[in-house]
């Protein structure tokens, strides 16, 4: 009880922006760790968080090595990358070279030793960065405001004094004489989802419209980044709580029109969704929203009809972890379990299934949340043929 609501004064004190609260009591809970490592990752993970919303970059830098040590004390190897290299950026703006090269190496001698281990994408990402280290081809600050501002999200707890100091620099990386259209673009599409964050929607219009000017000039290789459809969700979202709703659906129009190939799309898919319908836009693939509290299971049943020849399942994960099993009954009481992944991390993209059923009966999706103590989940889930209708049981 004492640890979980201490982490919710915590996130209450980083939520109101008092980050110094924040990490005074994340800092108090981290000797729990040792005692509770179910836990010790999310604590260790938001004390980072924290710390980089006060560039705090060493702090930062420990702590995600704390959280790192959670989970090699315990033999797991998933994600322990991602987190070596999340300490060497925070390490490079701490100015602590050889800890960078300390945690780079690791994160290569993981990819080394578990050649046949299919990895998750944060730790692809974080292979992907300590090569273009080892090629002296890397931008850990840029890297690592994205990681900020996007992933981890720890913008949301800076102080306006603060997130100044981090649009001034952004502006200067992307100013910088010599600076390329894909670094300016990079630069502008982060600036442009902080004053999102921070509400302020004239100057995030402003410098969407920047941002998208350099479409054209933008290289190949970086289109794939999705910076320029971020740009359009920043600017319907801006025009809407601008209360300029035309405008809004005009940005989703062309958001719509652009390629869906590209890294940012599932972290879009839950914005764009929400914000289409609150608009009242009709979008070409309907999917349900759900919600699954901690410590909880979720049901949705769809009845199938004996003459559909396949059904068809996905679903989208807004952050964390979930685990997910689908089962068919049939109209005589058989059971069939089609589907059952443990544990789905939200980093993997979409769950897809399908199965073929030969008589009349139901589909099951379960949803488990039981194992979180602390976190709800969100979740885009649809079913096709799009006529079958899910409802929880």
């Amino acid at each position: 009880g004492g640890v979980f609501f201490s982490g919710l004064r915590a996130n209450y004190f980083g939520v109101s922006r008092d980050v110094p609260r924040a990490l005074e009591m994340s800092d108090s809970m981290a000797p729990m760790a040792e005692k509770l490592p179910a836990l010790g990752l999310v604590m260790h993970a938001r004390r980072a968080a924290y710390a980089q919303a006060s560039l705090q970059w060493a702090k930062a830098a420990q702590a995600c090595r704390d959280a790192m040590q959670v989970y090699r004390k315990v033999g797991r190897r998933s994600l322990v990358p991602a987190m070596a290299v999340g300490a060497a950026l925070n390490h490079h703006l701490a100015g602590q070279k050889d800890e960078v090269e300390e945690m780079v190496s690791l994160a290569l001698e993981y990819r080394e030793k578990e050649t046949a281990k299919k990895w998750d994408p944060p730790d692809l990402y974080a292979f992907r960065l300590a090569d273009w280290c080892r090629a002296g081809t890397w931008d850990p600050e840029l890297e690592l405001f994205q990681l900020m501002t996007v992933r981890q999200r720890s913008t949301l707890f800076m102080s306006p004094a603060d997130v100044e100091v981090l649009l001034s620099r952004l502006q200067s990386m992307g100013e910088t004489d010599g600076a390329s259209a894909d670094r300016r673009c990079q630069c502008l599409f982060l600036q442009a989802e902080i004053h999102r964050q921070m509400q302020n929607f004239d100057q995030g219009l402003t410098v969407c419209a920047e941002g998208l000017a350099l479409e054209s000039k933008l290289s190949e290789e970086n289109r794939k980044y999705g910076w320029i459809q971020y740009m359009h969700y920043v600017s319907a979202a801006c025009h809407f709580f601008s209360g300029n709703l035309k405008d809004a659906k005009d940005s989703l129009r062309k958001l719509d029109a652009c390629s869906k190939s590209h890294e940012l799309y599932f972290p879009l898919l839950f914005k764009t969704t929400q914000l289409n319908r609150r608009l009242g836009v009709e979008i070409k693939d309907t999917y349900l929203e759900i919600s699954v509290s901690n410590r909880s299971k979720l049901t949705l049943e769809a009845a199938v009809p004996a003459d559909v020849e396949a059904v068809d399942w996905d679903f989208t994960l807004e952050e964390f972890s979930i685990g997910f099993n689908a089962t068919f009954v049939a109209k005589d009481g058989t059971s069939t379990m089609l589907q059952n992944i443990e544990k789905y991390d939200s980093s993997g993209g979409p769950v897809t299934g399908r199965f073929e059923p030969t008589s009349a009966g139901k589909l099951l999706l379960t949803f488990d949340n039981s194992f979180s103590i602390l976190r709800g989940k969100t979740l885009l889930v649809r079913v096709q043929p799009d006529y079958l209708v899910l409802s929880p049981q």
